[in-house]
């Protein structure tokens, strides 16, 4: 079990829930409108599901490493580098997956025709290096790289499967436009939901990342101010999903409109109020594995696509 924990799990079980969604409720649907099947089989798609966890997994593990030092001090009782498994295994864990995430990774580009498109899966493990090792100490910028890559596990489904489109001469015009706007918007929330998670965990991690030397937000501005930024996030993400619900409303879906209105706004108002009266570590704990719920929440909406299209 300490293996699953090293890796965490849950979050793996989140990448391919999101990505089956994306694919089986959302792409394939509207393909089906104008019948067109998709090209990109099951195989393909758990091989895409599988190389994007390879990654995340050797993301974490790499992340971990260069943690030693930081979790001694914010979570010594959860550490599994450096007293389950030795660091260098760890390291040698890494670089296996990631080798074997970039070999499948330049196979499905090869599949829908387009080698250029390997190079994402290489691209992707050098930043989540680059995010352990220097990002994530920097001011917003790991932030920022963690939500972007939150958002590109959405997006690389719609990307391979376009592609593939193409590559059979499919003429897709207005239902590829409509694709388009409903993944960009699962990519947006995505992003936002990790942006905002991504600060109330420098907020509660603050203790360790000072000692370690981080130019984390909190401790460049305080935790008051970045407080306040999570909040505009999270009052700018449920504006975000207003719009999403409009734009619902005008394409005539009102089971998913509705669905966005009651659960997941609702939870958003929660997550603003933890926030609010948070002022304590664990407090911020439940701040953001809350946002990590609504992010779920959110994901879950797209299996109505398959009940309204």
């Amino acid at each position: 079990m300490w293996l699953f924990r090293l890796i965490r799990w849950p979050n793996l079980a989140i990448i391919i829930l999101t990505q089956g969604l994306v694919k089986y409720c959302v792409i394939r649907p509207y393909l089906g409108q104008v019948g067109v099947s998709s090209g990109f089989f099951f195989y393909d798609f758990l091989l895409l599901s599988l190389t994007t966890m390879l990654l995340a997994a050797a993301g974490y593990i790499i992340n971990d490493y260069f943690d030693l030092r930081i979790d001694r001090i914010n979570k010594p009782h959860r550490m599994i580098l450096g007293k389950r498994l030795e660091a260098r295994q760890g390291i040698l864990l890494h670089w296996i997956f990631n080798g074997i995430a970039t070999l499948l990774g330049f196979y499905l580009a090869y599949r829908v025709g387009s080698l250029r498109l390997g190079l994402i899966f290489p691209l992707i493990a050098g930043v989540l290096w680059m995010y352990s090792a220097r990002y994530k100490r920097s001011l917003l910028v790991g932030n920022v790289v963690v939500s972007l890559l939150s958002a590109l596990v959405v997006l690389v489904v719609w990307l391979f499967e376009f592609y593939m489109l193409i590559k059979l001469g499919h003429n897709l015009h207005i239902i590829a436009s409509k694709v388009s706007v409903v993944v960009w918007f699962y990519a947006a929330f995505a992003f936002m939901i990790s942006l905002i998670r991504e600060i109330v965990k420098d907020i509660e991690d603050e203790e360790g990342d000072k000692i370690a030397g981080c130019q984390t937000l909190p401790l460049m501005i305080g935790i008051s101010a970045s407080k306040s930024i999570a909040l505009a996030l999270t009052l700018f993400t449920m504006g975000l999903l207003a719009f999403g619900q409009y734009l619902l409303l005008q394409q005539g879906l009102k089971i998913i409109f509705w669905y966005y209105v009651i659960p997941v706004q609702l939870l958003m108002i929660n997550l603003l109020l933890q926030i609010s009266k948070s002022v304590m570590p664990d407090e911020f704990r439940v701040s953001g594995n809350l946002a990590k719920i609504i992010m779920v929440a959110g994901i879950l909406g797209m299996q109505l696509f398959c009940l309204t299209l």
